[in-house]
């Protein structure tokens, strides 16, 4: 993965835990990073709003191989939320309707767990979304 606008320090093992995940979803998924890049924009608070005038902290644009966060915070930020969007490229599931049935929620909410002493209240689910 190509990453501009921070430093890599801690995404190497983040990525690791990442496609470990997420690859029953697509098995090429680490080959698939070579062609990522991955731009963090370090606002203030992690979130922007993004030109369809959503409060985001995170997008991925699977027909442009591009990811976008608001923080190199990786464990807390949208990253692991970002990864699923990739694993289902090209399918842009914008609206997470096949998330649930894939388990992915309760991927996302374990990966973020085991940094954190709760999970992630649901409505920050979608705060994160494209």
């Amino acid at each position: 993965m190509q990453v501009h606008g921070s430093d890599c320090e801690g995404l190497g093992e983040t990525e690791s835990e990442a496609v470990e995940a997420f690859s029953g979803l697509y098995a090429g998924l680490c080959e698939r990073l070579s062609f990522v890049t991955l731009y963090v924009w370090e606002t203030e608070d992690g979130t922007w709003v993004d030109s369809y005038g959503r409060k985001v902290a995170g997008l991925m644009w699977c027909d442009l191989a591009t990811m976008e966060l608001g923080s190199n915070e990786w464990r807390s930020n949208a990253y692991f939320h970002e990864m699923a969007h990739l694993a289902q490229c090209p399918m842009q599931d914008g609206s997470h309707s096949t998330w649930e049935a894939l388990g992915l929620w309760v991927k996302i909410d374990t990966l973020r767990a085991k940094y954190f002493q709760q999970s992630f209240p649901d409505n920050l689910r979608d705060a994160d979304a494209p």
